[in-house]
């Protein structure tokens, strides 16, 4: 069994709404986060073309 819950002070919208702009939201969040986690640095090697390659 799963249960979500989430707060806001949003008045007058129906749940839905709110549900559908929390999970954009998040999925927004997660790129980001893959984004940062996959960025130049982590890449194994030092220059641009190689990593092309690689």
């Amino acid at each position: 069994m799963r249960l979500t819950c989430f707060a806001t002070n949003t008045v007058g919208r129906p749940i839905t709404e709110l549900e559908l702009r929390h999970r954009l939201r998040a999925r927004a969040e997660d790129r980001i986060r893959a984004a940062r986690a996959t960025g130049l640095r982590n890449l194994p090697l030092h220059r641009t073309s190689q990593n092309r390659i690689w």
